[in-house]
C-alpha cells in the first residue's frame, strides 16, 4: 500500500505542552528543524490560557520557530476568536505573516462553554455574533484599506492597517468546531477545517462526511478547500504504557474533565497505522500528528510510519 505521506499533507504538534513543568524551548528549536529535513509540510500549534501543566503561547511560539525553518507552513488551531480583540490580533497575525515570510495559516474557533480562559463574556453577546463579527473585522483590516466597520461589538470609523499580511488577500483561515453549524460556517467562510484532537476517529468520519455536503451546498469545489485532523498520538509497543502517559498529557490540557481515552491513537506501529488510514480513507486532506510524549522520539517513528514527502503543499 502506498505510504500516507504519497497520498495526504502531514504536519507535526510542536512541543508546546511541558506536564513536569519545565519548559524546553531547545527541544521546540530542534523539533521544529527535523520536521521540516524530515519532509513534514506544516508546525501545528494550539491555544490554552489556564491549563494544569505549562503551556506556551501559540504565536509568540511560532514567531520562536520562525527564523529557524525555511519553507514548512506555521499553523495555529485554532484561535478562539471571540476572547480576543480582532483588532489587535490583526496586527498580531499579519506582523507573523511577515516574519514567516507569508507561511502563516490561521485556525479559528468560536471556543465551547467550558473554556481555559476564565469568564469573559460580554454580557448579552453570543460567542457566534462575536466570532461572525471578529472574523468580518479581520479581513476587513488585512485588506489593507481605510475600514469603516460600525458593529454592535467594535467600531472602525476610517482606520487602515499597515502592513496587511504578506500573503495576498490574506493567509489561509480554516476554521475548527464540530456542531452543524459549525460546519456550514466553515464550507461557506473559510479555506479549510480542523477536526479537533479531542474528537475521536469516529467523529472525524461523520463530521467530515457532513462537511463534504455542505461544501458541495455552498457550491465550492472540493479541491479548493482542506479537511484535516489534529490527531493526539504516541507510538509505542506497550500499550499499556502508552494509554498512561497519553491520560497524562490529556489531563495537562484539559484537566480533570477531559475528553475520553479513544481521543488519542497510541500504541503499536500497528494499531496507529490503522487509525491514520482509517482518516485518510475518510477524506482527510491533511493531518496535524501531534506527538504525547517523547516528541523526537516520535518525530523521528511517525516520519519512519507515515513517509512524508517533502515540498508537498498542505492540499497535495
Amino acid at each position: 500500500m502506498t505510504a500516507i505521506g504519497e497520498r495526504v499533507s502531514l504536519g507535526i504538534g510542536l512541543p508546546q505542552l511541558f506536564v513536569d513543568g519545565d519548559v524546553d524551548t531547545a527541544l521546540v528549536a530542534r523539533c521544529a528543524a527535523r520536521a521540516e529535513e524530515l519532509g513534514f509540510a506544516a508546525l501545528w500549534v494550539q491555544e490554552g490560557f489556564l491549563t494544569p501543566a505549562a503551556y506556551l503561547d501559540p504565536l509568540e511560539l511560532l514567531s520562536f520557530v520562525s527564523p529557524l525553518t525555511r519553507e514548512v507552513r506555521l499553523g495555529v488551531s485554532v484561535l478562539v476568536l471571540p476572547r480576543h480583540n480582532p483588532i489587535v490580533l490583526a496586527k498580531r497575525l499579519s506582523t507573523l505573516d511577515h516574519l514567516s515570510g507569508g507561511r502563516l495559516v490561521v485556525g479559528l474557533g468560536v471556543g465551547r462553554p467550558r473554556e481555559s480562559f476564565g469568564r469573559a463574556d460580554e454580557p448579552g453577546v453570543p460567542s457566534r455574533e462575536r466570532f461572525l463579527e471578529g472574523l468580518e473585522l479581520l479581513e476587513a483590516l488585512w485588506a489593507g484599506l481605510p475600514v469603516s466597520h460600525l458593529g454592535s461589538l467594535w467600531r472602525v470609523d476610517g482606520g487602515s492597517m499597515a502592513p496587511p499580511p504578506l500573503q495576498r488577500p490574506r493567509p489561509p483561515i480554516w476554521l475548527g468546531g464540530s456542531h452543524p453549524a459549525a460546519l456550514r460556517r466553515a464550507a461557506r467562510l473559510a479555506d479549510g477545517w480542523m477536526g479537533a484532537g479531542s474528537s475521536t476517529v469516529a467523529d472525524f468520519v461523520e463530521q467530515a462526511g457532513r462537511l463534504r455536503a455542505e461544501l458541495e451546498r455552498a457550491g465550492r469545489e472540493r479541491s479548493s478547500f482542506v479537511i484535516s485532523k489534529r490527531v493526539y498520538i504516541g507510538i509505542d509497543e506497550d500499550e499499556a504504557r502508552a494509554a498512561r502517559r497519553f491520560a497524562e498529557y490529556r489531563t495537562g490540557i484539559y484537566g480533570s474533565h477531559g475528553p475520553p481515552a479513544e481521543v488519542g491513537v497510541v500504541g503499536s506501529p500497528g494499531r496507529c497505522l490503522e487509525a491514520l488510514e482509517q482518516l485518510v480513507e475518510a477524506g482527510a486532506d491533511h493531518l496535524a500528528l501531534t506527538p504525547v510524549f517523547d516528541d523526537e522520539e516520535q518525530l523521528e517513528a511517525l516520519a519512519e510510519l507515515t513517509r512524508p514527502r517533502a515540498g508537498t503543499a498542505l492540499r497535495p
